[in-house]
């Protein structure tokens, strides 16, 4: 067997043995820059025996006799997933004239066999993940992508995957208490809109505190984010934005839970959707008190943002395993449990030069290598979970979800899951064969002077009323 750009293709009975390698290419010197390929969409899962199909998209000025080279390596550990010098195991060559289709975009179909006995094809002797290189002659570095070749898997070697975005913007509450969002926040929420049509897995939705109320200005807004709802999970917030710690250490929490209350009625109000309070995302400034209150009302999981974990007094950071959780401490030895996005597959869905194919293979390829690290350890899979979310807990843009979602829902060894069946399912970290438990950032008990809450003041503005509601909010039917 010879690897590394280094066989011919027999794509078609007349093809023409081509010189091997890039340096033998006979395409005459090109002017502007050189050509680059794009993989616009993939098969991610191979059975071997059947055909690997890459969708290309060619940019510069390539030619039909210009070879297209493309390697083969195993992938057994993360860190290969970014490794610059993988041991390829198999390579194949062809001219772009012998791909189907014309113009820029055109489709590579490649054999695969367990035992290599033909010219044409890849040949792939083990299950697992596979990377990708695919470059041009003149290419000045390969494009990668990842296929995952068939494994067996039972529910306990399955690894549960949850979705989660969020609209990543508050929302504007006037002196009357009447919650407004912004044109740039209306346009988040469109991209939510899309981003939640696009995919068919379980997607746990958070839309900030008082983007409910403020929904009653853009009823068309409103019915088709109820109508992409569908089956997704929202998560509970109050009516309009109130901080839970403040809260707690004002003696208020009757407050916040009745608004909390309020919020949920809106939600199965306008948007035909029940708010669900099992998992909570931790927002800012959040004490140990005003985590017991949440606890109290039900939380039991906790989303922290990258930012927000880092800012954890001691926290793992980047050294967290994101396939576990922490403990969050709240006094009197009570807390709730802490996660936070896996920080490769974050960086992955912010990446703004990888068309969508890629970013889903790649991430499905991350999942794959973090249930066969857990597996190697001698864990349990099913005993964990991975969030695939922004850094931010933000919105994931259309395309990607759209691919990232069907990829992980075909992929043998992974399992989508929504955010509430993490609840009490995932193991701990572990220091010292204890649970990692980590305090909250201190947060003043009486911040002063204690500004009310909109919808708390009475009509002159002067001070709290007796009123426990907002006085503007109308449910919309």
């Amino acid at each position: 067997m010879t690897v590394g750009l280094a066989r011919i293709v027999l794509l078609a009975p007349a093809l023409a043995l081509l010189p091997s390698g890039p340096a033998a290419a006979t395409t005459p010197p090109r002017s502007g820059p050189p050509p680059t390929v794009t993989i616009v969409d993939q098969t991610f899962e191979v059975e071997v025996g059947s055909p690997l199909t890459l969708d290309l998209q060619f940019s510069g000025t390539p030619g039909d006799d210009d070879q297209l080279f493309v390697d083969l390596s195993p992938v057994t550990r993360r860190a290969d997933l970014r490794a610059a010098d993988r041991p390829v195991v198999d390579s194949v060559t062809v001219r772009l004239s012998d791909l189907a289709g014309d113009g820029p975009t055109r489709r590579l179909v490649v054999p695969t066999e367990a035992a290599e006995e033909h010219d044409d094809t890849l040949t792939i002797d083990a299950a697992g993940v596979y990377a990708l290189d695919v470059a041009l002659a003149d290419q000045q570095s390969p494009t990668l992508t990842f296929i995952h070749v068939n494994e067996t898997a039972d529910p306990e070697t399955t690894l549960p995957v949850a979705v989660v975005v969020g609209l990543g913007t508050s929302v504007d509450v006037d002196d009357l208490g009447v919650a407004h969002l912004s044109p740039a926040a209306l346009g988040i929420l469109d991209d939510l809109i899309g981003a939640l049509d696009a995919c068919d897995a379980p997607v746990a939705v958070h839309l900030p505190a008082g983007t409910i109320a403020a929904l009653a200005e853009h009823p068309d807004v409103r019915d088709r984010l109820a109508t992409a709802l569908g089956n997704d999970e929202l998560i509970s917030e109050p009516i309009l934005p109130l901080d839970p710690s403040t809260m707690a250490a004002t003696a208020r929490s009757a407050l916040y839970t009745q608004w909390l209350g309020d919020g949920e009625d809106a939600a199965i109000t306008a948007l035909r959707q029940p708010a669900r309070r099992l998992v909570a995302v931790a927002g800012d400034r959040l004490s140990a008190a005003g985590a017991t209150l949440r606890r109290d009302l039900g939380n039991r999981l906790l989303l922290f943002t990258t930012r927000q974990f880092d800012a954890l007094p001691s926290t793992p950071g980047a050294f967290f395993d994101s396939s576990r959780v922490v403990r969050i401490a709240t006094g009197s030895g009570t807390g709730l449990d802490g996660t936070t996005p896996d920080r490769a597959i974050a960086a992955r869905l912010s990446a703004t030069d990888a068309p969508p194919a890629a970013t889903g293979a790649g991430i499905a390829a991350e999942l794959l290598m973090i249930r066969n690290d857990i597996l190697a350890a001698g864990g349990t899979p099913s005993r964990r979970g991975v969030l695939v979310a922004t850094a931010d807990l933000t919105v994931i843009p259309a395309a990607v979800l759209r691919t990232v979602c069907a990829t992980v829902s075909r992929t043998t060894g992974l399992h989508a899951v929504s955010v509430d069946d993490l609840v009490g399912r995932v193991d701990p970290v572990l220091v010292n064969e204890q649970p990692l438990t980590l305090d909250l950032a201190t947060v003043d008990a009486a911040p002063a002077p204690l500004e009310p809450p909109a919808g708390e003041r009475r009509a002159s503005g002067t001070g709290p009323s007796t009123c426990s509601r907002p006085p503007r909010w109308t449910p919309q039917r």
